[in-house]
């Protein structure tokens, strides 16, 4: 029988002590050796924990003076989490922290770990949290768990009610996004294998196409290893629409790793030309490996290179893709450990590279072609602000709108951009911006 516990502090271990990634960590540390149950409490744990863990040290912090050994301050971050956020017992939680204590060679502290977290029972309803009149960026940010500077950017761009709503917001997990391959599978044949094998689908938002499946069975299912179907989430969608590739056009995905955008867009084509390009060859790689899967890798022809820099050999593109590398702050109900990365100082090299790889991507643009960008932010400094600049500067370029769900109509901004909210839009917070050259 697992060790529940134990598993979940040595998953949260690799991830915040030695910066893995969430998604990553669990899928390797999770084997189907493990209880269905168990492996649900376990992800909830963590994910849980990392989702919270400003909040949660916050608390702690309340209670616990002093500095805090590693293991002793992981323990009761997971252990307040189950306290406050998981309905498990008190004695259950404090019984199960003193084992884990035990377990991971601090055995000695076993009754101080009892201690604080008895003390944040009795006292849990009376945190005192910062003054939201006279520090409104600090309580939002300890309130609902994340960093202070981003707390007072959400403020300072949407006002302290807007703010509040998008870093309070909880989103409904709905699992694993896919969409069948037209090429070899109808959206109707998919939900009912999918149906079949009892992954409970449910159809998307924004597009009727995408199904939700719980968890990640699905990428060890025939479905998903013969393609037919690809992971594939709304926005995602929306941003291979708003390129709208043509048979027989000439299309470059600068940043594609791991492809999914490409293999999209190639299977909206049917017949034509799609440049993948990526800098790191193990995800070039991953791109080849999903174009062949879906059956498009004659298609999409992946190469190794840096999208900020210029090259001849590529030629000029009807449409261009710059997806672009960014914050990620608006897909953090999915790697809430996003959030314990970001600093301002990471947030202003990346606003950089991002202005780089858009003025270097529009040299590829023939005359007449469409340039679009996209990011998985919700931060204006990395959306509409890098393209009003980056317009200001290309007076050949023009914005332009293009056509959106009726889910994402309050989504479209006064420049025709789109910008895709969490808390409004039931969705991942993405931005896109399409631009044409005259």
């Amino acid at each position: 029988m697992t060790d529940v516990r134990l598993k979940a502090y040595e998953i949260f271990e690799s991830i915040v002590r030695r910066g893995g990634y969430s998604n990553l960590v669990m899928s390797s540390a999770l084997s189907q050796d493990i209880y269905v149950a168990d492996r649900a409490f376990i992800t909830a744990l963590v994910y849980g924990t990392l989702d919270k863990l400003i909040n949660l040290d916050y608390i702690i912090s309340c209670f616990a003076k002093g500095r805090l050994q590693p293991r002793i301050q992981d323990i009761l971050r997971l252990s307040v989490y189950q306290l406050l956020y998981m309905q498990v017992p008190d004695y259950t939680v404090c019984d199960e922290a003193a084992k884990l204590a035990v377990k991971l060679g601090k055995g000695a502290l076993k009754g101080y770990v009892n201690g604080v977290l008895r003390s944040i029972i009795r006292n849990k309803d009376a945190v005192a949290y910062p003054d939201r009149q006279k520090e409104p960026a600090r309580y939002l940010s300890v309130r609902y768990s994340w960093p202070e500077f981003f707390t007072d950017e959400m403020i300072k761009h949407y006002g302290f009610d807007g703010a509040e709503s998008f870093l309070a917001y909880e989103p409904e997990l709905q699992g694993t996004a896919v969409k069948a391959n037209p090429l070899k599978c109808t959206d109707a044949a998919l939900f009912e294998r999918l149906t079949e094998k009892n992954m409970k689908p449910q159809r998307g938002r924004l597009y009727q196409d995408i199904c939700y499946v719980k968890g990640n069975r699905i990428f060890k299912d025939e479905l998903f290893t013969k393609g037919f179907c690809s992971v594939q989430s709304e926005p995602s969608v929306l941003v291979c629409k708003a390129v709208d590739p043509r048979p027989g056009e000439r299309i470059l995905d600068c940043c594609a790793a791991p492809g999914g955008k490409s293999v999209c867009m190639a299977q909206m084509m049917g017949k034509g030309e799609i440049i993948a390009c990526d800098t790191h060859e193990h995800r070039c790689e991953l791109i080849r490996a999903n174009a062949k899967r879906c059956g498009v890798d004659e298609l999409v022809h992946t190469i190794l290179a840096d999208a900020s820099v210029y090259r001849t050999d590529l030629g000029s593109f009807d449409r261009v893709l710059a997806d672009v590398p960014c914050s990620g702050l608006g897909v953090t109900g999915t790697k809430p450990d996003i959030k314990l990365a970001v600093t301002k100082e990471k947030l202003a090299v990346l606003e950089n590279l991002q202005r780089s790889i858009l003025d270097n991507c529009s040299r590829y643009v023939r005359n007449g072609g469409v340039l679009v960008y996209s990011t998985c932010t919700v931060r204006p400094e990395e959306n509409r602000l890098i393209v009003n600049g980056f317009l200001e500067q290309h007076k050949d370029f023009i914005a332009e709108s293009f056509e959106v769900p009726a889910g994402a109509a309050s989504a479209v901004t006064p420049e025709g951009f789109v910008q895709l909210l969490p808390f409004r839009d039931n969705t991942y917070g993405f931005f896109i911006a399409r631009m044409r050259k005259a």
